[in-house]
């Protein structure tokens, strides 16, 4: 049987060599846990991506998640959600070999073998107490990431739902990412015996219509998820239900005003 993650995970290697059918059992798992380094001194960083995306790393058979596995020696999960947006847990053996699997990651995240050059983004939840160390004092240190690595940075204020996780979005050209998300996973580092255990983020508790607050794959990004929102749809219609009895309610007291006079 394989355990369920509840932390940061310091199992031995044939404990997830089950490949795509491992991704089928966990399906309805939040997955991961606590960033940083747990016992078994690994190293967790844990990305917020689009469910459609999820699937493409995952690959047709599992094939492209057992291929970074197999090439890294590392612990990847991507359980299945509800909602439009999945969890991606990387587990190694230190933050710099989980820089290199979300590097090589990437062209299966926008199924590109070769950079078309646009931008790309990936988004990372950070414990809400190490944030602060990624903005540094008046800003200094997310100016000198966004400088040095010529990536774009936002550090979302609001928590992720019923959590204690925070979203950090890297934007910019491919190359600009890797090294961003280093720098940001080196602050990770030194302050994550710091910070108090938190929540982890569940996709399970995903909010359409409070996305854009906490940096979640919202109404302006449910094309791309698997579910697509079913609540915040639900949430839409049922306001437009409620809109629209008054204006009936109106042409039928012109109708009657009519017939009176």
């Amino acid at each position: 049987e394989i355990p369920r993650v509840t932390g940061v995970q310091t199992c031995a290697l044939p404990i997830w060599e089950g490949g795509f059918d491992m991704e089928k059992r966990e399906r309805g798992s939040s997955g991961g846990g606590q960033q940083g380094f747990g016992a078994g001194e690994k190293f967790e960083t844990r990305l917020l991506i689009p469910s459609k995306m999820g699937g493409a790393v995952i690959g047709k058979k599992g094939c492209n998640i057992q291929q970074l596995r197999s090439d890294y020696n590392a612990m990847i999960r991507i359980p299945d959600a509800p909602g439009p947006e999945r969890i991606m847990s990387v587990t190694c053996e230190d933050f710099e070999s989980c820089c290199q699997v979300v590097e090589a990651a990437i062209p299966f995240m926008y199924e590109q073998e070769e950079d078309d050059g646009s931008p790309k983004e990936i988004r990372v939840l950070v414990n809400q107490g190490i944030v602060g160390g990624i903005i540094g004092k008046g800003g200094a240190k997310i100016k000198e990431i966004r400088e040095s690595s010529g990536a774009n940075i936002k550090a979302y204020q609001s928590c992720a739902p019923q959590s204690t996780d925070r979203v950090i979005a890297l934007r910019g050209p491919r190359e600009s990412l890797v090294p961003a998300l280093r720098m940001c996973l080196e602050v990770v580092m030194d302050n994550v015996d710091r910070v108090q255990r938190g929540i982890p983020y569940d996709p399970a508790n995903f909010d359409a219509f409070y996305g854009d607050e906490y940096g979640g794959y919202g109404q302006g990004d449910m094309k791309g998820g698997r579910g697509g929102g079913r609540g915040g749809r639900d949430q839409s219609r049922s306001r437009s239900r409620d809109r629209s009895p008054p204006a009936r309610a109106a042409v039928g007291s012109k109708s009657r005003s009519r017939s009176r006079s």
